[in-house]
């Protein structure tokens, strides 16, 4: 049987550690809290996904979201097209976006450095 509270631990101790190793770079912060909420609303619902539309075909992934899904707001409820996304999704997506940010920048600046002659 899994202990459900132990993951939530190693999840937020990842996300700390890999936080504090790499701090410059603030994508990771956003995309950890993203994977930790999927994980957060997954684990409280049979470790699948809540999806809140009955048009996509259920794999072992995924639940519909019932009236007894818990964290509701956190499951697949957001309809872009043909692609449903969750909050932590939407944040993953935000750190990926903020991350290249971050690392192109670094990488502007280190030219711009090796072009003075530092």
């Amino acid at each position: 049987m899994v202990n459900i509270p132990v993951f939530l631990i190693v999840i937020i101790a990842i996300n700390i550690l890999v936080y504090l190793i790499y701090r410059n770079y603030y994508g990771l912060l956003f995309c950890g809290t993203g994977i930790f909420l999927n994980f957060l609303v997954m684990s409280l619902n049979g470790f699948k996904m809540p999806v809140r539309t009955s048009t996509l075909i259920l794999s072992d992934k995924y639940c519909m979201l019932t009236g007894e899904s818990k964290l509701w707001f956190l499951a697949d409820i957001i309809k872009i097209s043909n692609i449903i996304l969750s909050i932590g999704d939407i944040v993953v997506i935000i750190g990926v976006l903020v991350l290249l940010l971050n690392l192109t920048m670094d990488i502007k600046l280190h030219i711009k450095e090796v072009s003075n002659g530092r």
